[in-house]
């Protein structure tokens, strides 16, 4: 009696409920690490543009510290631009000569920071005073700083913090200037926190 030989069938690869599941499930992840490296780049961005502002202003405190000026530093939250001019010059003469002959030494944020840069928002305590067009900090010979045109915030008048907000961001970026003996200090704080810690922050 001869026995028939049977095959055994195995089904091999994938069904198309099972495609298509993997392939969802692949996006979703492709999507959330995507969002993830985006919120890194940004917020590196934003280190980068309050580390490179707190370089500018240090330059700013020693030059006039060693060619016996007084610098003022002019800061528009709106335009989100720092810029310097020699003070009491009688022109807008930038404080460091430019090798382009510009009429002035600015900081843009949005510039700096990139794509997005017009998100961002600068913010400054104690704000200018409403009698005045503009107002900010002067350096002086010896690195001595003071608040000027600025609303007077009582004790609270050697201080001048610069906030760097971004609003897809949960980290705000700080830079505190402390007068009249000029420190810049640069800080950090989360959107939800009332005051920026300063020290060694990341």
């Amino acid at each position: 009696m001869l026995k028939v030989a049977q095959k055994s069938h195995h089904q091999t690869g994938f069904s198309l409920i099972e495609l298509t599941i993997t392939i969802s499930v692949m996006g979703i992840l492709s999507s959330i690490a995507l969002v993830n490296l985006s919120s890194s780049w940004a917020n590196s961005r934003l280190l980068s543009t309050t580390r490179n502002l707190e370089n500018w202003l240090n330059q700013q405190r020693s030059y006039a510290k060693t060619h016996n000026l007084t610098c003022f530093i002019s800061i528009d939250p709106i335009n989100k631009q720092v810029s310097s001019t020699k003070y009491a010059s009688g022109t807008m003469e930038p404080c460091i000569p430019s090798s382009t002959g510009s009429t002035v030494d600015a900081f843009d944020i949005s510039e700096e920071f990139g794509q997005d840069g017009q998100k961002l928002r600068l913010e400054m305590e104690p704000p200018i005073d409403p009698s005045h067009n503009q107002g900010g900090i002067l350096f002086s010979l010896q690195g001595l700083s003071q608040n000027h045109q600025l609303v007077s915030q009582g004790e609270s008048d050697g201080e001048l913090e610069l906030r760097l907000v971004h609003p897809d961001l949960q980290t705000v970026r700080c830079i505190r200037i402390i007068s009249p003996i000029g420190m810049i200090r640069d800080g950090r704080k989360d959107q939800s926190q009332s005051d920026c810690r300063y020290g060694k922050t990341n």
